[in-house]
């Protein structure tokens, strides 16, 4: 790879691509396109991970402007649909590529978050400003009231503000899914209070279950469609216990 280091700036750019497009990838082919020098920066192209391709972009810092512009218009033009994160951008002396490539590593986490967006940059997510603690008690103490009142329709709507919230809110992905956790855990405390039994009414582990779920947007959904069923559940209950109140009374009174 030496006559690709030929700047004094590295920025490194994470491609996702969807399975299929991963599987006929062809890395070699793909760097023929980029030779050394051709353009007013070099690219080598690897693969880490399964589901994305690394760039590793070298450039002049004098260039660095519209370096990212021109590199990402040229992605674009063979898979629209990809998602392309982008990290810092570093000296590329020292630990400048490791440096680079890290910081790309814990932008594409927010991921998660902003499932809906094609691209996103370290400079847009901000890594360093993220508040890695929030004030969500109040919001929790809500759903809980809404989950014992049998209240589904603010109940959605508590959720929906705990979703605005974390793209909002400015903070680090790691507190987001501790209070996503900490979400499903109420939920299961909730059942238990109830009586209730998570095997029987899901037929697996919804504290496990959430931690593979993609994105915000399908957590979402899936929260929405538990809480139906633990609301659901618990009316059921409350009715069989109440019709055996009821017998138990009237045939006191008979007595």
């Amino acid at each position: 790879i030496k006559p690709y280091l030929t700047g004094n700036y590295v920025k490194t750019f994470l491609i996702y691509l969807t399975e299929e497009k991963m599987e006929n990838l062809s890395v070699e082919e793909l760097q023929e396109d980029f030779l050394p020098d051709d353009k007013n920066y070099n690219v080598v192209f690897t693969t880490i991970d399964r589901d994305s391709l690394v760039a590793v972009v070298i450039f002049r810092r004098e260039d660095g402007e519209n370096v990212s512009g021109d590199f990402m218009e040229q992605m674009r033009v063979r898979w629209d649909k990809a998602v392309i994160i982008s990290g810092a951008e570093c000296a590329l002396k020292g630990d400048g590529i490791r440096s680079s490539y890290r910081s790309a590593a814990a932008v594409s986490r927010y991921r998660f978050i902003f499932s809906d967006k094609e691209s996103l940059s370290y400079e847009e997510i901000g890594l360093e400003n993220r508040k890695a603690s929030g004030s969500h008690q109040k919001l929790f103490d809500a759903i809980a009231k809404d989950l014992n009142g049998d209240n589904l329709p603010d109940l959605k709507d508590q959720i929906e503000m705990l979703v605005v919230s974390f793209q909002s809110g400015n903070y680090t992905i790691e507190y987001c899914m501790s209070t996503l956790g900490d979400l499903v855990s109420l939920l299961y405390q909730v059942m238990q209070n109830h009586h209730l039994d998570m095997w029987v009414v899901f037929g697996y582990d919804i504290r496990e279950y959430f931690k593979q779920i993609p994105d915000i947007r399908r957590f979402h959904e899936w929260c929405d469609v538990i809480c139906e069923m633990v609301l659901k559940n618990i009316h059921q209950n409350k009715a069989v216990i109440g019709v055996g109140i009821e017998d138990k009374m009237l045939r006191i009174i008979e007595e």
